[in-house]
Formats: structure tokens, sequence, C-alpha cells
């Protein structure tokens, strides 16, 4: 074989041969971007996994707030449940107690008639045991003076004894 033959293959193997560690160091630069790409990735993974994580924890934690805050809704409306019924309860008693004020003025109204005819009464019986005192005074007056004055003045009257006479007369 000749030698530029020889050198004919080794120039193209020798260019195969550049050609074979230009691609080898493609595909090395390729695997190194590729490992990059992958470590990149699997970053990325981590911190969606661990965003994720964070995420559900937050939910958990909102579910909890919610249902707390659910729990004190229910609270909050059974005590606004239980103002409103206390509130008519109220306004229920004020309409009793303005009913029982104006019974109490309807009886102290009515009390006092009675009372005033009571005073009347007492001022009367006092008017009336004064002049029974009076006319007791009066007729023990009566007794002892009075009946001896009145006899002896019909006694000593003419017209008795005109009167007398007649009378004798008209019996006959």
């Amino acid at each position: 074989m000749p030698a530029s033959v020889g050198k004919k293959f080794a120039k193209k193997d020798n260019n195969e041969k550049r050609a074979l560690r230009t691609d080898v160091n493609n595909i090395k630069a390729e695997i190194e971007t590729l490992k990059k790409e992958k470590a990149e990735a699997e970053a990325t993974r981590d911190e969606s996994r661990s965003h994720r994580e964070r995420s559900e924890q937050r939910e958990v934690q909102t579910c909890a707030t919610l249902a707390l805050r659910n729990k004190e809704i229910e609270e909050l409306t059974s005590l606004l449940s239980d103002q409103e019924q206390i509130k008519a309860e109220l306004e229920s008693t004020k309409k009793d107690l303005q009913v029982e004020r104006v019974k109490k003025a309807e009886v102290a109204r009515c009390l006092a008639k009675p009372e005033e005819k009571l005073e009347n009464s007492e001022t009367t019986l006092v008017t009336a045991e004064s002049l029974v005192e009076l006319l007791k005074n009066d007729m023990l007056w009566m007794r002892h003076h009075g009946i001896i004055n009145v006899a002896n003045s019909i006694l000593k009257s003419i017209n008795l004894d005109q009167t007398v006479a007649n009378l004798m007369v008209i019996a006959q």
C-alpha cells in the first residue's frame, strides 16, 4: 500500500477520531448540561414539594382556623339569639310593668275616694259625737231644770185654766 493511501486512511481516521472526540465532547457537554438541568429540576421539585407541604400545612391551619371561626360564629349566633330573647322578655316585662303602674294608679285613685270618704265620715263622726254630747248635756239640763220650768210655766198659764175649764164643760 502506498504511503499516500496510508496517509489518506490515517488522515481519514484522524478526522473520524476528531469528529468522534468532538461528538464525545459535545455529548459530555450535553451530559453536564443535562446533569445541571436535572439538578435544577430536582431542586425545583424539592422546592415545589416544600412549597406544597407548606401550602398543605397552611391549608390545615386554615381549616382549623375556619373550624374555630365557625364555632365562634355559632356561639355568637347563640348569644345573639339569647340577647334577642332577653330583649323580647325585657319589652314584655316593660309592658307588664306599665300595666301594673296603670293598675297601681287606678287602685290609688280608687283608694283615694274611700280615704276621702273615711276622712269625711271621721269628721262627721266627731261632729256628731260633739252634737250628741251637747244633746246629752241639754237633756240632762232639761231633766233637772227644764221639765220643772215647763211644768211651772204650764201651770201658771192663764190659757191652761180656760182650756181645762172648756174641756170639763165639753166632757159633761
